[in-house]
């Protein structure tokens, strides 16, 4: 499973940093190409919302156990 995770960091906000996490599914997607489309669909909706300068790194965070 993969987790969708985007960090937004700022000189100019408190906190500097926030992770954001999927509400619409927090358990995880099956595959890394569905949970990089939620990312994209997540970057769409955060974008006109947060001020620059910033940084943003997104992540298909990878959990669970391999077997």
């Amino acid at each position: 499973m993969f987790k969708a995770l985007i960090l937004i960091c700022s000189l100019y906000t408190q906190p500097k940093c926030v992770e954001i996490h999927d509400t619409l599914k927090p358990e995880g997607y099956a595959t890394e190409r569905e949970c990089g489309a939620r990312l994209g669909e997540m970057m769409v909706q955060i974008r006109p919302r947060i001020y620059y300068p910033h940084t943003m790194h997104m992540q298909c965070k990878e959990v669970g156990t391999k077997t």
